[in-house]
């Protein structure tokens, strides 16, 4: 259900003709509602110059998206610490936090000294799951490397980019 976030009536005091007036109203959404096109609906009544009273239901349509968070939730590399030509296997886990499904989601890697997959593809995650993102990888050298992470995905809302660099 929708609920106006303030009080459930708006007054205007006034419209001349050909005059248009516009009010916002702002609601709030019950988590109970599921995604997708919702109607909301609504009365106009009003007083004519000669005061005769007159009463208007209607509805309003509005697309209800959700909002997805999504959060890599843990990087793990084994054989830890890497050695020089050995295959390192890089596992990048995301996890979906919001209340929406991820679409089209991608993990690409960016490194200093490594040859081999870059980039994988985990598709679609709903709310609350995750899923890991498997790289393997050789290195050109031992010891500590930077590894750049970017996520990419598709929402409700259009397009995102989660970066996250990691040592």
């Amino acid at each position: 259900s929708f609920v106006m976030d303030n009080a459930n009536l708006v007054f205007l005091d006034e419209i001349k003709p050909n005059e248009i007036v516009e009010k916002q109203v702002h609601f709030m959404v019950s988590d109970s509602n599921s995604p997708g096109p919702q109607k909301i609906g609504f009365s106009i009544d009003y007083r004519d110059e000669k005061s005769i009273d007159y009463s208007l239901e209607q509805s309003l349509g509005v697309k209800l998206l959700n909002k997805v968070k999504l959060d890599i939730a843990a990087v793990t590399v084994d054989p830890n610490p890497i050695k020089d030509g050995e295959k390192a296997i890089v596992t990048v886990r995301v996890e979906n936090l919001g209340e929406g499904d991820a679409n089209n989601i991608q993990v690409r890697l960016e490194n200093d000294g490594f040859e081999g997959q870059t980039k994988a593809y985990i598709g679609k995650l709903k709310e609350d799951e995750d899923a890991p993102a498997v790289f393997s990888l050789i290195p050109s050298k031992s010891g500590k490397h930077e590894l750049k992470v970017i996520v990419s995905y598709e929402d409700d809302l259009g397009e995102h980019k989660i970066t996250e660099h990691l040592e």
